[in-house]
């Protein structure tokens, strides 16, 4: 692990990836759930 601070702008970019991923699984299921309430 010698690259790590070879490479901090990597980094920040996964972490940022991740955490837009996840936003929008968490969005997504949002979603789904309040269709699937919405149905009778």
């Amino acid at each position: 692990m010698s690259e790590m601070g070879a490479a901090p702008g990597a980094t920040v970019t996964l972490l940022v990836l991740s955490i837009m991923i996840e936003l929008s699984v968490q969005v997504s299921t949002n979603h789904i759930s309040r269709l699937a309430v919405k149905q009778p």
